[in-house]
């Protein structure tokens, strides 16, 4: 689908679509020219009526996303509402949304991850977001949506992998904790 070489890459094989940001060498991070390519697989995707699971994945081990370039922010050649576009769109997508966290999560990336449907992170892996820096002992198949992560980021502090589950997951009568 896409060239593998290109910072953002799609590939769709039956009913499922995986998007690869493949910029390893720069944590992953987005420019302008990566975000406008990632909405473009996002609207792909969302075209394929066969599709019915996305997941979201970074190459390499050590970084999911760094979020937006901080060269491209800090020149000017790129906003926050740019970057705001590319997570209105992927919250906005009418399948399950799967993050496979395949390392550390900063800055921008973190609001990708939270934007997704479901996360699942890898051992040792740190999820940080401006006030809260969590460090996640065991994998997480967490499944509350965005709303839960931006209610712990305006928060502050750290929350557990086992504090995440009890406070997100649903109990065995449907309540969030």
């Amino acid at each position: 689908m896409s060239n593998l070489d290109a910072p953002v890459v799609l590939s769709m094989d039956g009913a499922v679509a995986r998007i690869l940001l493949n910029n390893p060498a720069k944590h992953n991070s987005l420019t302008a020219a990566g975000i406008d390519l990632f909405i473009d697989c996002l609207n792909q995707v969302d075209a394929n009526r066969d599709i019915r699971v996305l997941v979201v994945t970074g190459q390499g081990e050590k970084t999911f996303c760094a979020g937006a370039s901080l060269e491209e922010m800090t020149s000017g050649d790129m906003t926050g509402e740019k970057f705001e576009t590319l997570t209105d769109r992927l919250t906005a997508m009418p399948m399950p949304v799967i993050c496979a966290l395949n390392g550390s999560v900063y800055g921008g990336g973190s609001e990708i991850a939270l934007c997704c449907d479901f996360r699942i992170g890898v051992y040792g892996m740190r999820l940080k977001v401006s006030l809260l820096s969590t460090e996640w002992d065991s994998p997480l198949c967490e499944t509350s949506g965005c709303h839960h992560g931006q209610a712990y980021s305006g928060g502050g502090g750290s929350v557990g992998c086992g504090n995440a589950v009890a406070g997100w997951l649903p109990d065995a009568s449907g309540a969030s904790g």
